[in-house]
């Protein structure tokens, strides 16, 4: 600027303009070379420490699962011994309000129906005495009290 307050033009020379390009190409080329050099990324060891930590927790996921599975087999098999338990209710009310009323407890048990679906299987066919239901890979061990003319035949699962 000169002491009027514009701007004043100075020559500059060709030599200066090729001086300065060249130390900007220079600077470029330093900085390309700092971003190569400095390039941000995972080291093989670094990979492998990630792994072996998702490969503990798939591991411990595993088990979980397969508790709760386990855990959902039990209460399966809870339900089934409750519906054989309901179905023993409803067929000894029907007998006890028909007609001829209840005789005997054979005649209670051959009315009961005791498929519980197609995922349950009696290993040991359902008898007046019990039975074995499995599902799955498990099965429990059921005994049968017998009705009498004032109670209701009930389900138990043997320990």
């Amino acid at each position: 600027m000169n002491v009027s307050g514009g701007f004043s033009l100075q020559k500059i020379s060709p030599r200066r303009i090729k001086g300065r390009q060249e130390q900007t190409d220079m600077q470029l080329i330093k900085n390309k070379k700092n971003h190569i050099s400095n390039k941000k990324g995972f080291t093989l060891i670094e990979v492998a420490a990630v792994m072996v930590i998702m490969s503990v927790m798939v591991s411990v996921g595993i088990k979980k699962v397969d508790v709760l599975s386990h855990n959902a087999v039990d209460r399966v098999l809870e339900s089934g011994l409750k519906e054989l338990n309901t179905r023993e209710i409803l067929v000894w009310a029907e007998i006890k309000l028909s007609d001829s009323g209840w005789i005997n407890d054979t005649n209670v048990f051959s009315e009961l129906d005791t498929n519980l679906g197609n995922e349950f299987k009696w290993t040991v066919e359902p008898n007046i005495t019990g039975g074995i239901l499995g599902l799955r890979s498990k099965s429990i061990v059921l005994t049968r009290i017998a009705s009498t003319s004032s109670t209701v035949g009930m389900w138990n699962q043997s320990m």
